[in-house]
């Protein structure tokens, strides 16, 4: 830049505040993430479009879930023993719950309005009522209450819990808050997922070097597969209509993704390291997979038995839990404080992607 035109932006400046303009911070745009084919052809976008701050929360940030009409996203902040509510129409969190034990998962029931908590510290379900915060009543497990998820249709939630022989999923009815069935699995089940449509549900047992598959009505094991040559299966999505299982694992760190119906591996995709949730976009055809070594991970198909990394999206180290909201066609990815607040940040599927 010319000295002289250095000297003039200068007096413009100073001019401005002079007279008591006040400069707006200068807000730099995200760019726009675009992925394409050998073609040219545009598949998936998805851009940052917001970070909402959480301030005074330190440690581990686990799982999240939303109320969509009301606009409310729930954070499970593991090691600060609380729950966050962000209110995505602010912007901002508009209210901290404590008093939890190791939060891990939280599931919202737009029907009662309730809040299920999971608690890892001391294997309880937290019900919370959302127009008080205050706690409804708490469901003992044996341990390490952790994920959960809740099928809208039949208005059941499923728990996983346990450690050792034990462990397995609680099958809850979310009317009254009463477990209807357990399924065990041997050990600790991490991320699962259930047919809407079918019978079966897919669970992750690291500690067995398994995918477990499970009657729903009966409970009765139905089969399980080995992740092929790798350990660590933590996250999962499941494309249920097209029949795919994704699976995701730390060693080495890839993106498996079976025939849901056979338990055949139909391709390994090399990933960033530490995957934690895995979204499966039926819109787009892409899987989202958040990992803490600071990426999204965007895996699309490229013919019936490959598929390929598309793009990868910058986010934090440690950015590790994500939360995909097909009616918004938004991805929330937590981001855990560090040398920076923690912090949500929301990236947006563009209008027009397959």
């Amino acid at each position: 830049m010319k000295p002289r035109f250095v000297l003039i932006l200068t007096l413009i400046i100073a001019g401005f505040v002079f007279l008591g303009f006040e400069l707006a911070p200068f807000q730099p745009i995200a760019p726009k993430t675009a992925s394409t084919t050998t073609s040219g052809t545009k598949q998936a976008i998805l851009s940052l479009i917001q970070t909402i701050p959480i301030q005074n929360v330190a440690g581990r940030i686990d799982h999240m879930d939303i109320d969509v009409q009301g606009q409310r996203l729930f954070v499970a902040a593991l090691g600060n023993n609380s729950v966050f509510v962000v209110d995505l129409a602010k912007g901002r969190v508009i209210r901290s719950i404590a008093g939890f034990n190791e939060p891990q998962g939280v599931v919202y029931i737009p029907q009662t309005h309730s809040l299920l908590v999971s608690n890892g510290g001391n294997g309880t379900v937290d019900v919370i009522d959302t127009s008080t915060f205050g706690v409804v009543r708490t469901i003992t497990f044996s341990a390490d209450a952790d994920n959960m998820r809740y099928d809208p249709v039949s208005k059941l939630v499923y728990v996983s819990f346990g450690v050792g022989y034990g462990a397995g999923l609680a099958i809850m009815n979310s009317t009254n808050d009463k477990v209807v069935r357990e399924i065990t699995f041997g050990n600790h089940p991490e991320s699962f997922e259930v047919e809407r449509n079918g019978t079966r549900i897919f669970a992750n047992v690291p500690t067995l070097d398994l995918i477990m598959v499970a009657n729903k009505s009966t409970g009765r094991l139905m089969n399980s597969w080995p992740p092929d040559d790798a350990t660590a299966n933590f996250p999962m999505a499941l494309d249920e209509k097209g029949g795919r299982l994704f699976v995701g694992t730390w060693s080495p760190p890839r993106l498996l993704v079976f025939d849901s119906n056979s338990g055949k591996l139909i391709s390994s995709v090399t990933i960033s390291t530490d995957a934690d949730d895995i979204s499966y976009d039926s819109t787009t055809g892409f899987a989202y997979v958040s990992c803490g070594e600071g990426f999204v991970n965007v895996v699309g198909q490229t013919s019936t038995n490959a598929y390929t990394v598309v793009s990868k999206l910058p986010t934090r180290e440690g950015a590790r839990t994500s939360l995909f909201v097909p009616a918004l066609h938004r991805l929330f990815v937590a981001a855990r404080a560090g040398n920076l607040p923690a912090e949500i940040l929301v990236f947006e599927v563009a209008a027009g992607s397959p």
